[in-house]
């Protein structure tokens, strides 16, 4: 059935309409259609429809086809340029002025720095450590004193206590020199050698406290024990004298206290006896350790293995100022007279770097 709109329909009520008028469509072949014919399917439909003007508009273009199907397929996206834009800091995000930035860390300066802290932990703990044994020896001196009496009473003096004396001072007699090449003048020396023998190793822990105290490391490659060993300033002013010196007097003194060691033990027995650890005997006898220990600290620092350190630290133990002479001699016959004193003192690794560096 077809529709055609009718100009003469027009709807009274508004501008906006058409009124369509539907006829019936003939097929082929049938007969014409009859005047007055009341049939429902040959009758005149008339079927007025009050639509908007856009209506018959929105039908053609549905009746038409989709335009997806008849439309020209779109031209190909030209190819994408790479535009290169500039990074916005983090820090402008937030309004913030932008943060400094620091240089990469140097290995070495922080190996450097590590070593320093390190030394300087070294010093705090042998200060600490000779700091207590000089207040143990004062502390023991003053028990003593105050529960047997003056030592000197003649009655004290036996061949044990005297061959203990004789070893005490001979090691009193090398760290003496030790103070004698350390300071710079003769007055200071006397006054501390003097301490020395009065004090025994209240002294000794006195100065090495007082000497740790002056030490500030300087750079990786100067052990704290160099500094506190060697004499500060000019290092080659003491020479080839002192290690002749050196060679002659510590051999004597060495083969002095074994021959009274022998004397006593021949005349005197063994030393392992109850009776001869009186009050007095046991303060000398913590006076001699304390600066046995002293000089262990030293043959610790020069040897280059564990295995003689622990071996020189028992002989120290068990033989005393012997040991001490013994090895002090060993050290002196192998320098030549060309080298300068204070290789006794160091250690192969640290004997040429420490010169120059100073």
């Amino acid at each position: 059935m077809a529709s055609f709109p009718c100009p003469a329909g027009r709807n009274p009520f508004s501008s906006h309409t058409h009124t369509h008028v539907s006829f019936p469509r003939r097929h082929r072949g049938a007969p014409p259609v009859a005047a007055g014919d009341s049939a429902p399917a040959r009758s005149l439909l008339l079927t007025a429809t009050s639509v908007p003007s856009t209506t018959s508009k929105s039908r053609d273009a549905a009746a038409a086809p989709p335009a997806a199907y008849v439309a020209a397929p779109p031209p190909p996206l030209p190819p994408r340029r790479r535009v290169s834009v500039p990074s916005t800091p983090r820090s402008s995000y937030y309004l913030s002025p932008p943060a400094t930035v620091r240089p990469p860390l140097n290995p070495r300066a922080v190996s450097s720095r590590g070593v320093i802290m390190a030394a300087q932990g070294s010093l705090v703990a042998w200060r600490v450590v000779f700091a207590a044994l000089g207040l143990l020896m004062v502390g023991t001196l003053v028990y003593t004193c105050a529960t047997d009496g003056s030592p000197f009473r003649p009655e004290l003096l036996t061949p044990w206590m005297n061959a203990t004396l004789i070893d005490f001072y001979v090691n009193v007699i090398a760290i003496a020199a030790w103070v004698i090449y350390k300071e710079a003048n003769w007055i200071s020396s006397a006054v501390w050698v003097v301490l020395l023998f009065c004090f025994g190793s209240a002294a000794t822990c006195a100065y090495i406290v007082t000497k740790l105290f002056e030490v500030t490391p300087g750079g990786p490659s100067h052990d704290p024990l160099d500094l506190l060993f060697i004499r500060q300033g000019n290092l080659s002013q003491r020479k080839c004298s002192y290690v002749i010196i050196g060679r002659i007097m510590f051999s004597i003194l060495g083969i002095f206290m074994a021959a009274v060691v022998t004397y006593t033990v021949i005349t005197d027995g063994l030393p392992f006896r109850k009776e001869l650890l009186t009050p007095w005997m046991a303060a000398t006898l913590i006076d001699f350790y304390i600066n046995v220990f002293a000089i262990s600290v030293w043959v610790a620092h020069k040897e280059s293995s564990w295995i003689s350190t622990t071996i020189w630290i028992v002989l120290l133990i068990c033989f005393g100022s012997i040991t001490t002479c013994g090895y002090i001699a060993l050290q002196l016959f192998q320098v030549s007279y060309q080298d300068p004193i204070y290789h006794v003192l160091l250690n192969s690794h640290s004997k040429y770097g420490t010169a120059t560096s100073l």
